[in-house]
């Protein structure tokens, strides 16, 4: 079993790593406007368990970690922390890769995609963008009573 926290897009995660290799959260740390914000989870409602407004980053990380929270979820209470912080997977540094339009679209330069459906005969068009729209019938909403 392995403890450590985790980085995460607004702040870092506590996560206990159980011998099936499955990631359990018991805790997170999250950096907002006024401060930091701590979590210890628990398994019933106990509103102590979480704290804003924290200084610093090892402030908050250190009021997660007073409560043990990861003995709940099945780790022994004598578990200690890792030292480092883990990265996150999901925030990869790669910049993603765009699909060019040439490669298999069929569309030709300066074509801007399938051309719109002409219209039945006596089907009138709806309005394209920029068009005034032209005088409707007014509606009748909520009024449906007065047929």
């Amino acid at each position: 079993m392995r403890l450590y926290w985790k980085e995460r897009r607004a702040g870092q995660r506590l996560v206990l790593l159980d011998d099936f290799g499955a990631e359990i959260e018991v805790g997170a740390v999250r950096q907002t406007k006024r401060g930091f914000d701590a979590l210890a989870k628990t398994n019933t409602y106990d509103p102590g368990r979480a704290q804003k407004g924290f200084a610093s980053l090892e402030e908050a990380k250190e009021f997660v970690e007073f409560f043990h929270p990861w003995d709940i979820f099945g780790g022994d209470l004598d578990m200690s922390v890792e030292a480092e912080v883990q990265p996150d997977p999901s925030a990869s540094n790669e910049p993603e890769q765009v699909a060019s339009e040439d490669a298999g679209g069929g569309a030709e330069a300066g074509d801007s995609g399938p051309a719109p459906a002409a219209p039945n005969p006596g089907e009138e068009m709806p309005p394209q963008s920029g068009d005034q729209p032209d005088e409707r019938a007014p509606r009748r909403g909520w009024q449906f009573w007065k047929r």
